[in-house]
């Protein structure tokens, strides 16, 4: 059970630090940092809910 909730938050995690990433570089040629911040943020967490979801289901438990 651990095993499993560990694939899920390193997914979420990992997710989310990419798409602050891709924010923050988007936001430094657009000159709107703040706003491309938060839609990186938002994507990255979306996505890594989705591959959460798959890291849970593939998890053998």
């Amino acid at each position: 059970m651990i095993a499993l909730f560990t694939n899920v938050f390193a997914a979420i995690g990992t997710c989310v630090l990419v798409g602050l990433v891709g924010g923050l570089v988007y936001g430094l040629m657009t000159d709107d940092l703040v706003t491309s911040l938060g839609y990186g943020l938002g994507i990255g967490a979306a996505a890594g809910a989705v591959f959460g979801v798959i890291a849970a289901v593939r998890s053998e438990t």
